[in-house]
């Protein structure tokens, strides 16, 4: 085990390291010399000319010792949870890795650095969480018993929280980069909060044009990003202090005390970037001091988790948690995804802010309609093993906060999207919520071919991505609903048959339960194959590159091959094991598709 997590603790300093490389890449546009991948030819024997051949060489170090890591817990009796974990920061690492070749072929396009940004991060993640998971703390009795009054929920909602504005900070601040809306406000330290715009000499709190306006917005949200953390940091590291078991509660102080560091370092760093001396430095070490933040406040989440799991076993849970839990965040962020894949491959151009806002519109749909789907179910929702816990069957909440929430959601939504958006993308959003709330979700409990029927709101996405931009239908349009439709039908079979007991609790009509696993086999391999036919029309009707066609080709091939194994595997808990295989291998392949369809145009 000790050797497995020197392992983990070499690969995160290694993709620290990779992702400054990574970062001074950008900065300097030394990618830009190096069009080549994985070698990278002839550079200038400089420090920038030689900065992507330190990365290629940290990420083959990287790649070296996350495999080394898999082969060594396959081949071990490692604890069961972190050997099936195991093999996610390599899966991450593969596709950062092919981002990476993508972003020097193509001249390091800003979707696909953005991508490659999350991935990495992503990948930081991965391996903290396999850290955790052999490094388990235990408490005594005492211990345990004062962690239930010293230990609250909000504040690792707190920690989230900051995490998720860091994320969106960084992420803006690549947009900031990319646009060249760095310097557009002018380099005023004393005005952090004015713009002073290029040719027009006078301070603006809020800009006109786009460009200013992206720059005043990662300001400001930066602002928020360090006072949230000044605060948290502030609560947790007292909190703790209080213990009267305080030095045992030294790892979560020190994690509370570095950010603490961070933010206040943090101001200063944030006002010296918008000086003219030494203003390259000071922009390097503002992006170290971000993944450093993020880094560590992804530790100091997953120490409250362990000991949330210790003091609560069944977990705390808020008000707000409880919200956020209605609004089903894991559907919810694959639904949006989709969305944000319509917006990106309209060919038209679309002002930044008004995309976001209208992207915000249609989450609130999403919600709304998540949040109403609870309400309905939540009878049934009591007799499934999987959701008994979920706030309302649990009685944590009452019925009407979630009646009230979902309706709010739709009804200040809709009428915004039709007046600022446009009423096609409007009347879809509302069918989508129609079809789903009082079409699909009582006809489940009436017969399996509901799939067929959710499947139609499930495929909507994409195309309000889509009219967002382009404010009307078309071919392209029609082909991603096809997409999205199809895979939904082997998607959700596969999710049924190890699932079947829980749906026949709650007396909900699938076919595994109706016809048998042999029937639910072939609609998988069947709608699998039409699912390889569906996925190639875009390269078939124009509107997709020969290298999408290839990546179709040999993702629709795998995921082919993996559908007819269905019928090989007959003992039931293997069967099980592949379903939920190809459950997971549904939910890499669809970003898969869909990302080369954006990354190779």
């Amino acid at each position: 085990m000790k050797k497995n997590i020197s392992l983990i603790n070499i690969s995160l300093l290694l993709a620290f390291a990779l992702m400054l490389a990574g970062g001074l890449m950008q900065m300097s546009q030394a990618g830009l010399q190096c069009p080549s991948w994985p070698i990278c030819y002839s550079p200038e024997m400089t420090v920038k000319g030689l900065l992507p051949t330190i990365h290629r060489v940290l990420g083959g170090i990287v790649f070296i010792t996350t495999l080394i890591l898999f082969l060594r817990v396959r081949n071990e009796n490692s604890v069961s949870e972190f050997k099936r974990k195991a093999a996610l920061p390599l899966i991450f690492l593969f596709l950062e890795a092919g981002l990476g070749a993508v972003s020097a072929l193509y001249k390091l396009p800003t979707v696909v650095t953005i991508c490659h940004f999350i991935l990495s991060i992503v990948y930081i993640v991965s391996l903290i969480n396999l850290r955790f998971i052999l490094v388990k703390e235990s408490l005594t009795s005492e211990r345990i018993l004062e962690l239930k009054t010293l230990y609250k929920a909000k504040d690792r909602h707190g920690v989230l929280f900051t995490f998720a504005l860091f994320l969106l900070q960084a992420l803006l601040g690549l947009l900031v980069r990319k646009s060249g809306a760095g310097k557009v406000c002018g380099l005023e330290p004393d005005h952090l909060f004015q713009c002073v715009e290029q040719g027009v000499g006078t301070f603006f709190l809020w800009p006109s044009s786009p460009m200013a306006e992206l720059h005043m917005v990662h300001r400001l949200i930066g602002v928020l990003s360090l006072l949230s953390l000044l605060y948290f940091s502030i609560v947790i590291v007292l909190r703790y202090k209080k213990s009267r078991y305080r030095s045992q509660y030294k790892t979560v102080q020190n994690y509370g005390g570095i950010l603490l560091a961070f933010s206040s370092i943090g101001f200063y760093v944030a006002k010296s970037v918008l000086g003219f001396e030494n203003r390259e430095l000071f922009i390097a070490f503002h992006y170290s001091l971000a993944v450093l933040s993020l880094i560590f406040l992804w530790f100091l989440n997953k120490k409250l988790e362990e000991y949330e799991v210790l003091a609560f076993p069944k977990g705390a849970n808020t008000f707000l948690s409880d919200l956020v839990m209605l609004t089903k965040p894991r559907l919810a962020s694959l639904v949006m995804v989709t969305v944000g894949v319509g917006i990106l491959l309209a060919p038209k151009q679309i002002n930044f802010f008004f995309s976001i806002f209208s992207f915000l519109l249609v989450f609130m749909v999403v919600m709304g309609a998540a949040v109403l789907n609870c309400y309905i179910e939540r009878d049934v929702d009591g007799l499934m093993e999987r959701t008994k816990d979920r706030p309302l069957p649990s009685g944590r909440m009452k019925p009407y906060v979630a009646l009230v929430f979902g309706w709010a959601c739709l009804l200040i939504s809709l009428p915004l999207i039709y007046f600022y958006v446009n009423p096609a993308t409007c009347y879809l959003s509302a069918l989508a919520a129609v079809l789903y709330l009082w079409a699909y979700t009582p006809m489940k409990q009436k017969s399996p071919s509901a799939v067929y029927i959710g499947a139609i709101p499930g495929a909507i996405p994409p195309i309000l991505g889509w009219t967002i931009v382009m404010g009307e239908m078309d071919a392209m349009a029609w082909i991603l609903f096809a997409i999205l439709f199809v895979w939904q039908l082997p998607h959700f079979l596969a999710i049924s048959i190890y699932h079947a007991e829980d749906y026949g609790a709650a007396s909900i009509k699938v076919y595994p339960n109706q016809s048998g696993n042999e029937l639910t086999n072939v609609g998988i391999a069947v709608f699998t194959v039409v699912l390889g036919v569906v996925a190639y029309l875009p390269y078939s009707q124009g509107f997709a590159t020969d290298v999408f066609a290839w990546v179709s080709v040999i993702v629709n091939g795998a995921f082919i091959i993996l559908s007819f194994m269905g019928f090989i595997l007959k003992d039931e808990a293997r069967h099980k094991a592949w379903a939920r295989n190809y459950f997971w291998a549904s939910i890499f392949y669809l970003p898969i598709l869909l990302g080369s369809m954006i990354f190779f145009r």
